[in-house]
């Protein structure tokens, strides 16, 4: 795979290492090129592994599981998601499908909803629901998603999303979330 010089960019859409212990961040950002040039590196050899998830709960609002990656893993996301799935999957998207892409992030949805509560006061009631599906990601059908984007990407772009896709199927996961 030829992997994107810039990969540095992708470092700081991690934005503000949120939930990361101050070692590791300093720790990270200490060793930064080593670890971009360790990750350029992992990609263009096909060697990443889906890395590990530190998995734990939070209580407040309420009780959810969380499963977090490193800030490694985090960069490895970014560029796959800037630099492979967006490019090429994008023009599937409709405009309310907010998350990771340029130009479309917080302020825009909130805008767009601005927009629907303006379009529906004309009615005498509207709803909106908000919802947090719980293990979302996890919970999703992996090979529903490869079938659908399996003719959109390269062999080896496909079998990177596949590794990342798998990677919270591992065992010890499933061990520490039953």
């Amino acid at each position: 795979m030829n992997v994107r010089s810039d990969i540095m960019l992708c470092k700081f859409k991690v934005k503000g290492y949120k939930g990361f212990d101050n070692e590791i961040v300093l720790d990270f950002e200490k060793h930064k090129i080593v670890y971009l040039v360790d990750i350029k590196n992992v990609l263009e050899n096909n060697l990443y592994n889906g890395g590990r998830y530190y998995i734990f709960l939070v209580f407040e609002p309420k009780v959810r599981l969380i499963m977090a990656q490193g800030i490694y893993d985090k960069i490895i996301n970014h560029y796959v998601t800037r630099y492979i799935l967006i490019p090429k999957l994008e023009k599937y998207l409709n405009n309310r499908n907010c998350a990771t892409r340029k130009g479309m992030g917080t302020s825009y949805a909130i805008k767009l909803l601005k927009n629907d509560i303006q379009s529906l006061k004309k009615y005498d009631k509207f709803y909106f629901l908000k919802l947090d599906i719980s293990k979302y990601f996890y919970s999703l059908d992996h090979e529903v998603i490869i079938s659908i984007i399996k003719q959109n990407l390269t062999p080896e772009e496909l079998n990177l999303v596949k590794i990342i896709l798998n990677s919270t199927n591992k065992e010890y996961i499933n061990k520490k979330i039953i």
